[in-house]
């Protein structure tokens, strides 16, 4: 997790050393930026984490937190080749994609962040599809649909 954090950090500060301003307002508002981009990857982990426990609890499954904490961990392989390849883009690395690009891939990292998470739960704890998907996807998805009606 904390490589995960450590990229988006790197990710946050080039992006914001590579803009002019100079004023203290932009200042401190990289710097909060900086910090919440450090701290998003162990908050996706520990919502994860909660909330595969509470629909375990709901749906009357097993919840193994080890097992847990090294299927979520694994789920994020995406996110960091996903971070790697932006802070290329941002170092100027020749890779054939620009920072445009990035907002596609970025989704498509994140759908197999989702991906892995839910085929390693469904595999791990031999559950069926349903059970997998209300574990899994059904949080975020939850929270993704209830920004749009807050």
């Amino acid at each position: 997790m904390v490589i995960v954090s450590i990229l988006f950090y790197l990710i946050y500060k080039r992006s914001f050393s590579m803009v002019e301003e100079t004023s203290d307002l932009f200042m401190m508002y990289a710097f909060v930026s900086n910090t919440v981009a450090f701290m998003l990857p162990l908050t996706v982990y520990i919502f994860c984490m909660i909330t595969a426990a509470l629909m375990s609890n709901i749906l009357d499954l097993a919840y193994d937190p080890k097992k847990y904490a090294h299927i979520v961990s694994l789920s994020f392989i995406p996110v960091i080749l996903n971070c790697l390849i932006y802070l290329g883009i941002l170092y100027n690395v020749s890779i054939g994609l620009t920072a445009a690009d990035m907002k596609e891939i970025n989704m498509l990292a994140w759908i197999g962040f989702y991906i892995i998470f839910f085929t390693l739960t469904k595999i791990e704890f031999e559950i069926n599809f349903l059970k997998t998907f209300l574990v899994t996807v059904l949080p975020s998805l939850s929270v993704q649909i209830g920004k749009f009606y807050i």
